[in-house]
């Protein structure tokens, strides 16, 4: 099963068609906000409608309306719905950095707290799950930032030496990589975790 952010539906119906027409066993599974679920609400209602509000923490998938184009091919493509909380998706950031070191921003850890939430529902073992990791998931301002405070507590002073590194400071070997990178190695265990890009 891929497990997909929904907002307005195109990286949804995107992956959907494509993964549908390789390979029809795959599960595709949409996942959105409970307090944002216009695509589950439209998909399950059988047409779509204007949300009267929607929560704004997930502010990348946080949509009142779907597409129209992007409905029609869920409804076709898309086998189910995962609605996730504030609480799930803000473990599922955390999870994603303690095994990827990936920061991912709330809508781009949705997938990934749904896909936490579907598996512990499953009495089935040894499932294949992938979930996308989406959205502007970095900030270049902030990553400038530690990228020189990091350059300049690793850069010895030529008037004193480089004091010795604190247990809460930025070892100088961490390595910062690309927003857009392919792929997010963990530390501990080395495995990979594929992310995509909206």
């Amino acid at each position: 099963a891929i497990f997909v952010p929904c907002g307005g539906g195109g990286l949804l119906a995107g992956i959907a068609v494509l993964a549908k027409a390789l390979r029809p066993d795959i599960k595709i599974i949409g996942v959105e906000p409970e307090d944002a679920a216009s695509m589950t609400t439209a998909v399950r209602g059988g047409k779509r409608q204007t949300l009267d509000q929607v929560g704004i923490f997930a502010d990348g998938v946080a949509v009142k309306m779907p597409g129209e184009l992007t409905f029609e091919l869920i409804k076709q493509h898309v086998d189910d719905f995962v609605t996730v909380s504030t609480d799930e998706i803000c473990a599922a950031m955390k999870d994603l950095f303690d095994d990827t070191r990936a920061i991912a921003e709330p809508s781009g850890a949705v997938a990934a707290a749904g896909i936490k939430k579907w598996a512990a529902q499953q009495d089935a073992k040894n499932l294949t799950l992938i979930n996308i990791v989406s959205g502007a998931n970095m900030n270049f301002d902030r990553l400038r930032y530690v990228a020189e405070r990091t350059a300049k507590a690793c850069s010895p002073s030529p008037s004193r030496k480089s004091p010795a590194p604190s247990s809460t400071s930025a070892p100088c070997s961490a390595r910062t990589t690309s927003p857009n990178s392919a792929t997010a190695t963990s530390r501990r265990s080395g495995r990979k975790s594929s992310s995509a890009s909206n």
